[in-house]
């Protein structure tokens, strides 16, 4: 108390401010207790930490030391040490989407077309986007189901009820009549190997069935590796093409350090975002900036040839681990391959929206091409799948690549959403 009385007014004010936010952010703290984000050991860990950054803080007024600077490294140095002690342990490399997000997106502009409203984009304490809380530790008699994929799976500019595994839900069970859930762990950018992962670790969860949408990214990777080839010695044309049966190794041991190290996972992080999105309706404005500084690909100056008879080493091995792990498992497996863009068919206002030919680089491949590869990828998932016993999905062709449906290469619109939903329906349902 003699620390309180020896500080100004201002300063008094600052302390006050501070233990009012700390009792706020307390309080989104027990939410995640509900939510079995964390532990209580781990609630109660924070709280001291907060507690004893309080009277730092005090020492640093009294010393008239700055203030905010000292604050920022002091919490940024908390959620350092506290992310890797209060995240649930999982295997190398398995990557979810933040846990307990709460956001709106405005779509505005002719940039991605096919959006209405407000979206609002949420995920549970695992990560996951679901409809509906999920009870982890006790399915009872619900059907579940995981949907495996990468950005056209996660959908993160489409509402939490738009989805095609929101829209894939409710039409299972009309058509069951019983309670089904489908558990979206999609995450922009992974591939075959990260999707073997999140297999391996959602398995925990007692899946009823598992959807796999996939292959575009394994596509642009194998584009991308041949031409990084070509230019190669052929030590590092080999490394490029990669040994596709090996373990994760040293890559995956860093990106498990990058992951353990995200703040955007830690409980202050969380705390915040509950907080601010108990007391402000933010809603976020999407013009498709990212998409329109990269749209019109195909007019690159850079114009390659490119073309394969088959997959990548690297997305075989990975698939046929994938199929053999649903085989050891006795799991339901539904392989699904990709609906794209490109075809001769191509609608004009949707051609000059590709972006991804591939993506980030400084050339393009011809629209038959693109074509052609995206074939070989989509037709191989489905051979391989359902010649070794697994269920397969082949909708990849039956998504017309028009702006109804697709607002660029691969990505789906509501009215995509809806078309895929609808298709994958009818493969589960035979």
């Amino acid at each position: 108390m003699k620390l309180l009385y020896s500080l100004s007014r201002p300063q008094r004010f600052l302390i006050v401010l501070l233990c009012v936010l700390q009792l706020l952010l307390a309080l989104s703290y027990f939410q995640l207790l509900s939510d079995q984000a964390v532990s209580l050991s781990g609630i109660l860990t924070i709280l001291a930490l907060e507690v004893l950054l309080c009277f730092v803080l005090i020492a640093i007024l009294i010393n008239k030391y700055s203030t905010i600077a000292s604050t920022v490294f002091l919490l940024l140095l908390a959620n350092v040490l506290i992310t890797p002690l209060n995240l649930k342990k999982a295997s190398e490399t398995f990557i979810t989407l933040p846990p307990n997000q709460d956001y709106k997106i405005k779509v505005v502009g002719d940039v991605t077309p096919g959006f209405s409203g407000i979206s609002r984009i949420t995920t549970d304490s695992h990560g996951f986007r679901v409809t509906h809380p999920v009870d982890y530790k006790n399915k009872g008699d619900v059907y579940r189901i995981f949907a495996i994929g990468a950005s056209t799976t996660a959908q993160m500019l489409l509402s939490d009820e738009k989805t095609w595994t929101a829209l894939l839900e409710k039409d299972l069970e009309k058509a069951w009549g019983r309670k089904v859930e489908i558990i979206n762990a999609g995450v922009n950018g992974l591939r075959a190997e990260q999707h073997f992962i999140t297999f391996e670790n959602i398995l925990q969860y007692s899946p009823d069935a598992v959807i796999f949408l996939m292959g575009i990214n394994d596509w642009n990777k194998h584009i991308r590796d041949h031409f990084l080839s070509q230019d190669a010695s052929p030590a590092q044309a080999t490394q490029a093409s990669g040994a596709s049966r090996k373990s994760p190794g040293a890559s995956a041991t860093f990106i498990n350090l990058v992951n353990s190290l995200d703040i955007r996972k830690s409980l202050i992080w969380l705390g915040l975002t509950g907080l601010r999105n108990r007391l402000l309706d933010v809603v976020h404005i999407d013009d498709g900036s990212y998409y329109s500084k990269q749209n019109n690909s195909l007019t690159r100056p850079d114009v390659r040839d490119f073309s394969t008879t088959t997959v990548s080493d690297n997305y075989r091995g990975w698939v046929e681990r994938l199929i053999g792990k649903c085989a050891e498992t006795h799991t339901r497996c539904v392989f699904v391959n990709q609906p794209n863009a490109y075809s001769p068919n191509i609608s004009a206002d949707l051609k000059v929206r590709l972006w991804m030919t591939p993506m980030e680089e400084p050339y393009t491949l011809k629209l038959p091409a693109l074509e052609a590869l995206a074939k070989v990828y989509n037709t191989w998932l489905i051979t391989t799948a359902s010649g070794k016993g697994m269920e397969v999905c082949d909708i990849a062709s039956a998504v017309p690549p028009t702006t109804d449906y697709l607002y660029d290469d691969c990505h789906f619109n509501e009215g995509g959403a809806r078309r895929v939903a609808n298709l994958i329906a009818s493969c589960l349902l035979k």
